[in-house]
């Protein structure tokens, strides 16, 4: 626990504990979302990289690496007490998933985002 202080005191508010991510609600937006971020979280999961920080898109990567190539279906538990931040969590879950797909809205239909979170009852 005092590694998990320690590191939110820093605004670091994920840590990881063998495969499992511990994420604290820092109650303010962080600047930790970009489109840089999911682009280092997507390529560090394609070079099996470990050596990028605890984050959500580094478990949506590998989720979608290991869909796309080991063609395995994937799940991502999101638990929490009320207000721990299990909808925002899911939220940049789908963003991640969005961002890689590739695509966007068009005349043939919407984007997978629109259609991802148009599905989920978030």
């Amino acid at each position: 626990l005092h590694h998990i202080k320690k590191r939110y005191m820093q605004e670091k508010i994920y840590t990881q504990v063998g495969t499992i991510l511990v994420a604290l609600n820092p109650y303010k937006n962080l600047n930790i979302y970009g489109a840089d971020q999911i682009d280092l979280a997507y390529q560090s999961a394609k070079m099996h990289s470990a050596t990028n920080s605890p984050h959500v898109f580094s478990v949506a990567a590998a989720a979608v690496h290991n869909m796309r190539e080991e063609m395995k279906n994937q799940a991502v538990l999101i638990s929490g007490e009320s207000g721990a931040g299990k909808t925002e969590t899911t939220k940049k879950i789908l963003q991640f998933i969005s961002a890689v797909s590739g695509s966007t809205a068009s005349r043939a239909g919407p984007s997978i985002e629109t259609q991802m979170l148009d599905s989920n009852p978030l």
